[in-house]
């Protein structure tokens, strides 16, 4: 069976939120219907909807969001399975690799004890083997080659170490010039780590969006940003995670002739999330 990747979950639970987003508002704007037809039905009491369409889309609907979150969910866990079986591939090359340097430096020692041992005897004298180890009072003559790939081995056994342990909970994801939270969502989906869902990525898009909006920017649309995503688990860090936009960068004014600019205003467009996210249709 084809294994997919993080990329394709990552994908994939972005487009499974968006139908969700999508049917969300049209059973709003179905409850909307049936409300008003209720309240215009002089016998609504024993008639209600059950007779009109109305009934049977807002049922199709209720049911298509519990399949959805049930799938969202799925989703996720084949997303971290992914992640897990690609941090265990690079574990894997990471080891070989560096099975293949303690192989070479052994056989690399073997060579220089052969070696050491005939000038040894051509000398009269013994030459310990100690002289080819990384000996901090031979370090004169430099780290032997055989030592060196010793080193090598030990920081790869090192790395692969890390990416054997379980996957992390949180993390930080920073990208530059993206023009929607579509993209935001993607690059924060296929990190390595639990992170948070589609959906609280987007709400949080949102939110930073309304800040800025409150105080007289205007709508982010497709201009190009920079995201900061910091994130423990779900969670996502309202204090720490940012937008800038560039293009609301203002110059600061100068106080000399000769200085008409005396900077940038980078923080005048660095936009935060309310610490408690406002109602919105990701609820």
């Amino acid at each position: 069976m084809f294994e997919r990747g993080v990329d394709h979950w990552a994908k994939r639970e972005l487009d499974l939120t968006r139908r969700k987003l999508q049917i969300q508002d049209s059973l709003a704007a179905i409850e909307a219907a049936a409300g008003a037809r209720l309240l215009d039905e002089e016998n609504a009491e024993s008639n209600g909807i059950a007779d009109g369409a109305l009934l049977v889309d807002l049922e199709r609907a209720q049911a298509e969001l519990r399949a959805l979150a049930v799938a969202i969910v799925g989703c996720r866990g084949r997303r971290m399975e992914a992640i897990r079986s690609k941090r265990i591939a690079s574990a894997t090359a990471i080891r070989k690799e560096a099975t293949g340097k303690e192989a070479e430096a052994a056989k690399i020692e073997a060579r220089a004890l052969e070696l050491l041992a005939e000038i040894s005897s051509v000398q009269g004298m013994t030459y310990p083997g100690a002289i080819l180890s990384t000996n901090p009072q031979l370090g004169q003559f430099g780290i032997p080659k055989s030592a060196q790939l010793r080193i090598e081995a030990e920081s790869l056994s090192t790395r692969a170490s890390q990416f054997e342990k379980d996957v992390p909970s949180g993390g930080v994801v920073d990208v530059e010039n993206i023009t929607s939270s579509a993209e935001l969502a993607i690059a924060v989906l296929t990190h390595e780590s639990e992170g948070p869902t589609a959906q609280q990525i987007l709400q949080w898009a949102e939110d930073v969006e309304r800040t800025a909006r409150a105080k007289s920017f205007e709508q982010f649309g497709v201009l190009p940003r920079r995201c900061r995503l910091v994130f423990v688990g779900s969670k996502i860090n309202p204090e720490e995670s940012t937008i800038i936009v560039p293009a609301f960068v203002k110059p600061i004014p100068g106080i000399t002739m000769g200085t008409p600019v005396a900077g940038y205003d980078v923080a005048g467009a660095t936009f935060r999330a309310k610490a408690e996210p406002s109602e919105s249709r990701f609820q």
